[in-house]
């Protein structure tokens, strides 16, 4: 029986396509290049027998599929490939570069029918496109298709990180007594950049208002003691997605918990938004079924 051919997805997720998805996700790059990193025996013995730069069928096939579906970016400015010369010395060529885009996770989101709308995806690109981050994803899931490492490195550097520095800072306040008194003084400023800032929380509190009634204040003083202890701590790829996060909060609480449902349920996890007004309950997530699944997320987005 023949087996039937695989999809492009299933290619970026399945089988020898996955190393060369990842490969094609780092940066811009050409399909040589994907050869001698994946093949280098391959790239070897034909180099050493022509002195050219050599493609595998299979990379060069797969990024023409994955081209005709829109997964590919191409680079406006050509890249430069060192070539090396058993005699002489190595000479640059410049090529197109060839980069895979983010839109094979709004493919495969869409067969589980989760649409992602433009400012979505606007928000993704801006937040992930960035070498850096990428490198992150990779690094941090070795194993994973570039589709599952992207949802799961998104979930655990936003939604994830700010549930368990909520639920750190609700049960042990005297650890963050620092953060408390400068959170304290962006909503009582007593200087003029204090007084600025208390401005960029009048919307969020009017919103958290209506959502959680009288345990607004304590809410909101939660949120900017995460805030602080986010801009405090050291630069990286991962805390700069966590400060835009936050910040993206502040200025459009619904359209972070919009994308936030989407990128759970990607992973056949629906969010349990609601906090009980009296009782500084953390935020759970639920499975579909109902079931309580915090320590379940937290393995499925570990290293692998």
């Amino acid at each position: 029986m023949v087996k039937p051919k695989k999809t492009e997805l299933e290619r970026i997720q399945e089988g020898k396509g996955k190393k060369i998805a990842r490969a094609f996700f780092l940066t811009f790059t050409i399909p040589s290049l994907v050869t001698k990193e994946l093949y280098k025996n391959a790239w070897k013995i034909r180099n050493e027998k022509t002195q050219r730069s050599f493609v595998m069928p299979i990379v060069q096939n797969y990024l023409s599929e994955w081209k005709k579906k829109g997964f590919i970016e191409t680079s406006k400015i050509k890249i430069p490939v060192k070539v090396e010369r058993k005699r002489g010395k190595p000479y640059n060529l410049f090529s197109e570069g060839f980069l895979m885009n983010l839109e094979p996770i709004y493919s495969y989101c869409k067969k589980k029918g989760i649409k992602f709308n433009d400012e979505e995806k606007q928000f993704l690109k801006l937040n992930l496109l960035s070498e850096d981050i990428r490198k992150e994803i990779l690094k941090e899931y070795p194993n994973e298709d570039i589709i599952n490492a992207t949802i799961k490195y998104y979930i655990k550097n936003t939604i994830m990180k700010y549930f368990f520095f909520l639920k750190d800072v609700r049960e042990n306040p005297k650890k963050y007594k620092k953060q408390y008194k400068k959170a304290e003084e962006l909503n009582n400023p007593k200087t003029e950049t204090g007084k600025k800032m208390k401005r960029f929380h009048k919307k969020i509190m009017k919103e958290l208002q209506e959502s959680y009634g009288s345990n607004t204040k304590k809410i909101i003083l939660d949120f900017d003691v995460i805030k602080i202890i986010a801009y405090e701590s050291p630069t990286t790829p991962s805390k700069i997605l966590f400060r835009t996060y936050l910040d993206e909060i502040m200025e459009n609480k619904e359209f972070i918990q919009k994308l936030d449902n989407k990128m759970l349920l990607a992973l056949q996890i629906s969010p349990n938004l609601k906090i009980k007004n009296e009782k500084n309950t953390p935020i759970k997530l639920v499975k579909k079924v109902g079931r309580p699944i915090r320590s379940s997320l937290v393995r499925m987005v570990q290293h692998r």
